[in-house]
C-alpha cells in the first residue's frame, strides 16, 4: 500500500465525539426525565408505614422527584431504599 503525499491527510472535525460516548450520550437523553418538581419528604425511624402508603398511591409517572430525608442513628444501615422499592414502580437512587 502506497500513500499519496500530494494529497492532504483527511481529519475528523475537532468537535466529534468518538462513537462510544455518543451512543452513550444518545441512551442518556431517551432513558432519563427531568422533573418538573423535587418534593422533599421526612421521616423518622418510625415513618416508614406512611412513606409506604405515600409511594403506593402516588402514580410512578409524575414528573415529581421526591427525595426522602430520613432520621436515623448513624449506626443504623438504613434499608429505606429495597422497602420502599416494594411499594413504587419509580426509580429509587440512594445518596450517602
Amino acid at each position: 500500500m502506497t500513500e499519496n503525499l500530494n494529497e492532504p491527510e483527511k481529519q475528523k472535525p475537532a468537535n466529534t465525539e468518538p462513537d462510544e460516548i455518543a451512543q452513550l450520550r444518545d441512551r442518556e437523553q431517551q432513558t432519563s426525565t427531568k422533573a418538573d418538581y423535587v418534593v422533599a419528604v421526612g421521616a423518622s425511624a418510625g415513618g416508614l408505614d406512611a412513606l409506604e402508603e405515600f409511594f403506593r398511591a402516588v402514580p410512578a409517572r409524575n414528573n415529581i422527584a421526591f427525595v426522602v430525608i430520613q432520621h436515623l442513628s448513624p449506626d443504623f444501615k438504613s434499608m429505606m431504599d429495597e422497602l420502599l422499592a416494594r411499594h413504587t414502580d419509580m426509580k429509587i437512587h440512594r445518596a450517602q
